[in-house]
């Protein structure tokens, strides 16, 4: 939050790391804290305190507020201002009482990358994840398109025999929850699922977990990206639920995600306290859930000072939910809803949220409430608002001088060498993209052998179907024309007995009616 307000508001970073914390925590007397004069404590969060500053002239009107956020947890802080000569003098009265060292170059804070250029900042943990690749012996893996098969089945064994407490899940496990809260909430719900088998795990777990990080390595670069607004700030909801998927317990996923200026800011994929008897009620739940979230998200950003207060757009896919959380609404498929659910009628009514529809093809949402095949994964994490932590170079023209050198190199044989090394890399860098591609077809074909098995029953016992069909329409005709027959005799014979018509019998004994 810190990073995504200074972007907002293109502040300068400063960061610092009190060298002796550990060995000044040793206190052989009692010790009493105050809070510091003139500071406020937030009344959304207790470990927030507003100091309110100005500069310029009061006399003239002309004040103008020195915005410097401070974050520290243990021995570190990074701070982030307005006004650097101000900075600088807080570091100053700090290293007057501690023995810190500071920099303005902000690389690394709390195993977050962080890089800075003309669009604002990024946050990214390519060393994290490598040291983690590493760590469990997956340097060399292969590359997967996404954190976890759709078609993958993570039910653990009721009786406990497959249980293999010798595998570290539950280090990997919390290896990537510290990951994907950090800045990589594409691999939000996979994390999720595998931490509910950290008492029952088994080497299924222990594969998919693998194959999250496969994934994480795939795609280490990523990260996400705050661009220096040059608008109003704007805080923006997503939510979204999915029915009754869990087939142990039978509950559903919510999944939520608040964007600030397009870039994700705070997420959450969670497997709902109640039962939900249906989708509206589970939909219902997961909006609720997201107006606490962003209500809160939302007082600290104006406790800070970052955006006015304003309604927040809340943006679903159940229109049934919208309905039930506008309108007073009771009849039998709802009374029996909790009255916490109910919260959000109060947040909508008093104009703090406007719940907004989206198609579910557009929903970002869905990213954190199931697993999604490879194609329709790729649209949702365009929409997250990712990046790539690569900085492309800008190649300068080519001068004559350096072609005619590039030349008389080629002459000599040296061109013909990086032509060949060239050739080389573009053959090493098709072949990763043919395993790629691989990768994501051998995945769909698991995907896909059931619906085909599934499919082929079906044409079969179509075809019997079919079949008896034809015997049936065969045998209706033959009667058909029975009856028809019967009909034209009968039909004759009454014409007959009525007069209409007489048999004559020529000499070569053929009957006529005349």
């Amino acid at each position: 939050m810190v990073l995504a307000s200074a972007a907002a508001m293109n502040l300068k970073l400063r960061q610092f790391d009190v060298s002796t914390a550990f060995l000044n925590s040793t206190l052989d007397e009692e010790l009493y804290m105050k809070q510091p004069p003139g500071y406020e404590r937030s009344k959304y969060d207790g470990c927030l305190f507003i100091l309110e500053e100005f500069k310029g002239s009061e006399l003239m009107g002309d004040q103008e507020p020195v915005r410097i956020y401070l974050a520290v947890y243990v021995d570190d802080g990074l701070m982030a201002g307005s006004d650097e000569r101000r900075m600088d003098e807080i570091l100053v009265e700090l290293s007057n009482k501690f023995k810190i060292t500071s920099s303005a170059n902000v690389r690394k804070f709390l195993g977050l990358e962080i890089s800075q250029d003309h669009r604002g900042f990024m946050i990214h943990q390519e060393d994290y994840i490598q040291e983690m690749a590493k760590r469990f012996g997956m340097e060399n893996c292969k590359s997967v398109g996404i954190p976890l098969q759709p078609y993958r089945e993570l039910n653990p064994d009721p009786t406990g025999e497959a249980h293999d407490p010798a595998l570290p899940f539950q280090e990997i496990v919390g290896a990537l929850l510290f990951l994907t809260r950090c800045c990589r909430p594409d691999g939000s719900f996979a994390v999720n699922k595998l931490s509910r088998f950290f008492q029952n795990y088994e080497k299924k777990h222990m594969d998919a977990a693998k194959e999250v990080l496969r994934y994480l390595r795939s795609t280490k670069d990523m990260g996400i990206r705050y661009f220096l607004s040059q608008r109003e700030n704007k805080l923006v909801g997503y939510c979204d639920a999915d029915y009754g998927t869990d087939k142990m317990e039978r509950k559903s996923t919510t999944g939520v995600i608040f964007t600030f200026n397009g870039s994700p800011l705070t997420r959450l994929s969670s497997k709902q306290t109640i039962i939900a008897l249906s989708t509206t009620e589970a939909e219902y739940v997961a909006a609720a859930t997201a107006c606490k979230e962003g209500i809160w998200v939302r007082n600290i950003l104006e406790d800070i000072g970052v955006i006015e207060e304003t309604y927040i757009p809340l943006h679903t896919d159940s229109q049934s939910s919208m309905q039930l959380a506008m309108h007073d609404i009771h009849h039998e498929r709802t009374k029996h809803i909790d009255v916490r659910w109910h919260y959000m009628r109060h947040i909508v009514q008093t104009n703090q949220v406007e719940l907004m529809h989206e198609p579910t093809n557009r929903l970002v949402a869905e990213l954190q409430t199931k697993a999604l095949g490879t194609v329709k994964f790729t649209e949702k994490f365009k929409l997250l608002g990712m990046d790539t932590s690569i900085t492309r170079v800008k190649r300068e023209p080519v001068t004559f001088i350096l072609c005619l050198l590039v030349a008389a190199a080629a002459s000599a044989g040296i061109g013909m060498g990086i032509y060949l090394s060239h050739e080389v890399n573009e053959l090493e860098i098709s072949q990763l993209e043919i395993e790629r591609t691989l990768d994501d077809l051998e995945n769909k074909v698991m995907q896909n052998s059931a619906h085909i098995k599934m499919l082929q029953d079906e044409i079969k016992k179509m075809s019997v179907e079919v079949n008896k069909l034809i015997q049936d329409i065969n045998l209706f005709r033959e009667k058909i024309i029975e009856i028809q027959y019967l009909v034209s005799y009968i039909s004759s014979r009454l014409l007959i007995g009525r007069g209409y018509y007489k048999i004559h019998e020529d000499s070569g004994g053929t009957r006529k009616f005349v």
